[in-house]
């Protein structure tokens, strides 16, 4: 058990952190036709990210429960860790402030993506560097396709609301894979020095779970939107029905996938 929270507790709240922030970027991406329920991916991210540092905190320092408050503090104002989960907190008391105001929320959100980018293997690049530039995108990308789907697979519209959203959801799909898979393949490039094949087995391993999974989810999708869109444009409660048992099976993949690119951003590939 100890093993088990030592190699995936870290990834399992930074997952979270990741689901919270992909479903603020889905209301704010979606519109009108999202449904307008905050309270509850703000509270996610808060605890999420109490947990995600916490741990940090424990595998960085291995300190004693009786030491951690000193131990965090050093890892907070002495560590370029810290210092990104400090912009994160930041981000997100602005989201508590934010109540309607767009604009803040959109600041929020982009905060915590680039906070969430420059944790990971992008870190070693500095704060200004087209590293973190291409992983904030690839974030980015990834909140926008499965924030929406996570967003409509819980809060399904009303029949007539369906078709709009449905075609946003696919249009929003389209335009986020494409992005994650350049930034995608920019990253794996850039930090296997041009030999991905040279990865080791475990990052290999977690990266083709990853792909396979995206994989899947992107086959989901095509589905829904080719064969049971054009059915729910004409009121067919059978297609209504399959669009959205489809749509919660492919935010089940995109969860599992959110937590195998945490795992990813912990491993290092030589």
């Amino acid at each position: 058990m100890t093993e088990l929270i030592d190699n995936w507790g870290q990834p399992a709240f930074a997952a979270l952190l990741d689901a919270g922030i992909a479903l603020l970027a889905a209301g704010l991406l979606l519109g009108p036709t999202a449904p307008q329920r905050r309270a509850a991916p703000t509270a996610l991210i808060g605890g999420a990210l109490l947990g995600y540092v916490a741990l940090a905190t424990i595998n960085m320092t291995d300190t004693a429960l009786s030491a951690f408050p000193a131990a965090l503090g050093q890892v907070l104002w002495h560590t370029h860790f810290g210092r990104t989960q400090l912009l994160a907190f930041a981000a997100w008391g602005m989201l508590c402030l934010a109540g309607n105001r767009r604009s803040i929320r959109w600041v929020a959100v982009l905060t915590l993506i680039v906070a969430r980018a420059a944790t990971g293997h992008a870190a070693d690049a500095g704060w200004v560097s087209p590293a973190l530039l291409v992983q904030t995108l690839h974030l980015s990308g990834m909140a926008a396709w499965a924030g929406t789907v996570f967003s409509a697979s819980l809060h399904p519209p009303r029949r007539d609301q369906a078709t709009a959203l449905g075609q946003r959801l696919s249009s929003l799909a389209g335009w986020s894979l494409g992005l994650i898979v350049l930034t995608g393949v920019w990253n794996l490039t850039r930090i296997t020095h041009d030999a991905p094949w040279q990865a080791n087995a475990d990052y290999t391993g977690w990266l083709l779970a990853k792909g396979g999974l995206i994989g899947l989810a992107v086959t989901l999708g095509a589905l829904n939107r080719w064969r049971y869109l054009p059915h729910i444009a004409r009121l067919d409660g059978r297609a209504h029905r399959r669009f959205w048992q489809i749509l919660r099976l492919e935010g089940l993949l995109l969860t599992v996938v959110l937590l195998l690119a945490a795992r990813l951003a912990v491993t290092m590939p030589g």
